[in-house]
């Protein structure tokens, strides 16, 4: 199962519906959905709404003008974007606090491709973490994300995360 979310600003300006969650399955009804299951999908969705509701505040922020930049190829333009980066750091952010406390998550940032590869039980502490550190190597933007990241930690309240 796979869950993600949109945001669209023009919608967002025009009073509509600005969030889509979508979520794609190969579930045929038949299967019994255990908690372990229920839980992981919880998860993935409040993790897809806290993403796309961040981008409504960085769209509410510029008075709902679109922001795009452009790079080598369309999805390292995507993911380089002041944007996403932005959106991505609090999505790992909260993924770190899943597993971890705020101090152990600050101390491990400063050495960010050794934190990428950190595990809890058998599943990685950020997947999405190591998906920016394998698509970009160790460079600016993930050493960009890495300070993003430690600032959201700051912010962020533990008990608030959906765990």
């Amino acid at each position: 199962m796979v869950c993600y979310g949109l945001y669209d600003s023009e919608s967002d300006l025009h009073g509509e519906t600005p969030i889509e969650i979508v979520v794609h399955h190969n579930l045929t009804g038949t299967e019994e959905f255990g908690q372990h299951q229920i839980t992981s999908f919880l998860i993935e969705i409040y993790d897809a709404v806290v993403h796309e509701y961040r981008h409504q505040y960085q769209s509410s922020r510029r008075s709902f003008i679109d922001y795009y930049t452009a790079s080598f190829s369309p999805y390292d333009g995507y993911l380089a974007s002041y944007d996403e980066m932005d959106a991505y750091s609090v999505s790992i952010a909260i993924e770190l606090l899943r597993t971890m406390d705020k101090d152990r998550a600050r101390r491990n940032l400063s050495r960010i491709s050794i934190m990428s590869k950190m595990r809890t039980g058998s599943n990685l502490s950020s997947p999405m973490l190591r998906a920016y550190i394998q698509h970009f190597g160790l460079n600016e933007i993930t050493k960009r994300i890495a300070k993003k990241v430690y600032q959201h930690l700051d912010r962020l309240d533990k008990e608030l995360i959906f765990m």
